[in-house]
């Protein structure tokens, strides 16, 4: 508690002091006397404001505001040429625009210490909220409250990105639907490279019918020799006969070779089609991309799915945080006492 203040070079203050006593302490006065200025300076030994140097006087001197207190340590607030606070006699520079830990363990004010002239009756006209908020911070249970409303700020972000995944999702979702022909488009691919095989094997069986009918060509050509040598030479029919007989035998190869031919004609038909279907090729290796493109976003939903779950598993967990809140309140109720020991009231319960 403050036993005494003295204030010097400050405002309208030259060399001022002030002797308190137990309990509350009135400053009266007529306007423009000072008493505005003995908070003033009260304040700026306690919470190092206003900054500046408009409050000080104008005659010159050092500022100097001394607080003594009951317990016996003194407390200089300090402005010249240095800035400074002296606690018990031990100076303390370079503390910027905070106070220094000794200086706030020692004073250990806050702004329920200062009622001004005009300010409200103290906590009479405050809500009920106000009035719990204060005994709250008086007792140091404000962060109960404090967590509460960190836990409730996280719980509305957490929702928030979840609401943003599950659109997330929805979209991805969309946009797969619009490949699910791919799944059709694999059957199709797999038919063209049937029918690529096909190809390469009629392909070869041209080539092959291609060697025979050289050879046809050939026995034709020997054929034709040998009328042209029958026509000359009379004695040599009978061996003829025998090389007409062969010939008859090789017409009938000839005729089965037109049939082949026919046959290869047909699988010319056949690879002329299959030739138009493979200038597809382009369009099957876009949709191959395609395909491609439908696993990585397959790939894209699993992970979102992994992270839904880890949503889930936090939201569990802040559900388990909360029950244990409300256990914890149920027990600082049961342990807080019927009558507050600060003004001696009886302090309501709830359950």
């Amino acid at each position: 508690m403050i036993k005494k203040v003295r204030i010097q070079n400050f405002q309208s203050h030259k060399d001022t002091e002030l002797l308190f006593v137990p309990g509350v302490n009135v400053i009266v006065g007529n306007t423009d006397s000072g008493k505005t200025a003995i908070l003033r300076a009260l304040r700026w030994a306690n919470w190092n404001r206003p900054v500046g140097e408009a409050f000080r006087s104008t005659w010159g001197g050092d500022t100097e505001v001394q607080i003594d207190t009951e317990d016996g340590h003194c407390v200089v607030r300090g402005k010249g040429q240095d800035n400074f606070y002296k606690v018990d006699e031990k100076l303390l520079h370079a503390f910027g625009t905070t106070v220094p830990e000794e200086v706030q363990k020692i004073l250990n004010i806050n702004e329920i210490n200062f009622q001004r002239q005009f300010d409200a009756p103290f906590l009479l006209n405050s809500t009920a909220g106000e009035v719990a908020s204060h005994f709250n911070r008086l007792a140091h249970i404000d962060l109960i409250d404090i967590s509460n409303r960190k836990i409730k700020a996280w719980i509305k972000d957490i929702q928030k990105n979840k609401n943003i995944e599950e659109s997330k999702i929805a979209q991805y979702r969309q946009e797969l639907s619009e490949f699910d022909y791919l799944e059709d488009l694999e059957t199709d691919v797999s038919e063209l490279e049937e029918k690529q095989t096909r190809l390469d094997m009629l392909r070869k069986d041209v080539s092959d019918m291609s060697i025979k009918i050289q050879a046809v060509e050939k026995q034709k050509n020997r054929i034709l020799f040998l009328q042209e040598f029958l026509a000359n030479d009379e004695e040599t029919v009978h061996t003829l006969e025998q090389s007409v007989s062969h010939y008859l035998e090789l017409e009938e190869r000839i005729n089965t070779l037109s049939s082949l031919i026919v046959s290869i004609e047909e699988q010319s038909q056949i690879i002329e089609e299959l030739t138009e279907e493979l200038s597809l090729e382009s369009i099957v290796t876009d949709m191959l991309k395609k395909v491609t493109f439908h696993t990585e976003m397959q790939r894209k939903r699993d992970q979102l799915k992994s992270l839904i779950f880890s949503i889930e598993s936090v939201i569990i967990r802040i559900a388990q945080l909360t029950t244990t809140l409300e256990q914890q309140k149920a027990e600082f109720s049961k342990k807080m006492p019927d009558v507050c020991p600060l003004c001696e009231q009886p302090i309501p319960h709830t359950h």
